[in-house]
């Protein structure tokens, strides 16, 4: 008796189990179930999967001011594409929706879950990807093109990832995180050409960033982090080029980051900026600038600030640290002992540190002795043998 109850319960677990939800197929010869995407998520369960066949997709909805291509209300749906080379939404004209502000996904009304895989959005001029779900997976995917062009908008306070991904020519921002975003991550992806490739904002944003590649001549900073955010940076390469006073990295209003084992190269801007920060910790990168490694601006009143373990190196007329702003009376000291300059005579390191010691109305310190006795780690390489790791 008590082996046949037993059973009776192992079968009402199974049969109360989640069930596999319907693949819709969506294809342009007419072979699938439908061949408009839109009319696929019309169709669709939460728990559906929508595969995507080859050709590009340009079918889209107006709602007031926007066209939207994919629109989904309040569903958990995965998306996956036959590829990012071969499924493609979005226009092949960038200025084809005219005034009309187009959007390639729109979710709204937070879903448990959205998956996109294997495919492209193109030549969006408002946002590429415009998602307010709950957890949110993209994976394998291209975003690029678009007068002003956003890619991916968004808040997941359940967490999720962007991974493997190419940006490419966003005139817009790259990734745009808002809090409630936690235990996101960004890897594995490429940034090219993009204004603002992740920016962390608002309050209760956490997100690790890793492995990542960015290269860029427009816009503001390639990272940055504000309004109470965290983020996290491991082994990526940032590449800023021709914006002058621009940053590669930069935090404010209370913005936290850590930066580790990176290579972070600025012509024109500065590696760093800083001004009103939270915690920021930065230690075993490359930070090489024409202009300013460090820019420092408004005093930390969120955390601490150290620097170890990095080697600078400036070129040119550069710094290593310049100040942005001088209106504040209380002195800061900052930590950036223990890291290589490039040189082991002193008096040069001090000559090219822009602080308190040199002007009055410059109210932080930078303490920047002892010094390491040389290359740190990796970085006993000669700096073209660096640049020559990212070209």
């Amino acid at each position: 008796m008590r082996i046949q109850t037993t059973m009776l319960v192992l079968l009402a677990v199974l049969m109360a189990g989640p069930s596999y939800g319907t693949t819709w197929r969506v294809e342009k010869d007419g072979s699938g179930d439908f061949t408009v995407i839109q009319d696929a998520v019309d169709a669709a369960s939460s728990g559906d999967v929508i595969a995507i066949g080859p050709g590009r997709y340009e079918e889209y909805t107006q709602v007031g001011i926007y066209d939207v291509y994919v629109l989904v209300d309040n569903k958990s749906l995965t998306f996956i594409g036959s590829g990012s080379g071969v499924t493609i939404v979005g226009p092949e004209d960038p200025e084809a929706n005219g005034s009309q502000e187009a959007e390639g996904f729109a979710v709204l009304n937070h879903p448990e879950y959205t998956r996109i895989v294997d495919l492209a959005v193109e030549d969006m001029n408002a946002i590429h990807l415009d998602i307010s779900a709950y957890h949110f997976e993209m994976e394998n995917c291209k975003i690029s093109g678009g007068h002003d062009g956003r890619g991916v908008l968004g808040h997941f306070s359940a967490g999720g990832f962007i991974r493997n991904c190419q940006f490419r020519n966003l005139p817009g921002r790259g990734i745009g995180l808002h809090g409630p975003t936690h235990d996101f991550v960004v890897e594995d992806c490429l940034f090219e050409e993009v204004a603002g490739a992740i920016r962390l904002q608002w309050s209760e944003v956490d997100v690790l960033i890793q492995n990542c590649n960015f290269y860029t001549s427009i816009g503001g900073p390639v990272i940055q982090s504000a309004g109470g955010s965290s983020g996290t940076v491991i082994n990526c390469v940032i590449e800023k080029t021709g914006s002058p006073y621009s940053s590669a990295i930069a935090a404010a209003s209370g913005g936290s980051l850590s930066v580790f084992d990176s290579t972070i190269i600025s012509y024109g801007g500065f590696g760093f900026r800083l001004s009103d920060t939270g915690e920021i910790q930065v230690h075993g990168n490359i930070v090489i600038s024409d202009n300013a490694c460090l820019f420092k601006g408004y005093p930390n009143e969120w955390g601490t600030t150290s620097f170890s373990n990095n080697h600078f190196l400036r070129e040119g007329a550069g710094f290593f640290v310049k100040p942005l702003a001088n209106n504040w009376t209380e002195p800061e000291y900052v930590d950036m002992t223990n890291n290589y300059w490039g040189t082991q005579d002193l008096g040069e390191i001090a000559e090219y540190i822009l602080d308190g010691n040199d002007s009055p109305n410059i109210h932080y310190f930078i303490n920047f002795e002892p010094i390491a006795d040389g290359p740190v780690s990796s970085e006993s390489i000669s700096l073209d043998g660096i640049k020559a790791l990212y070209r």
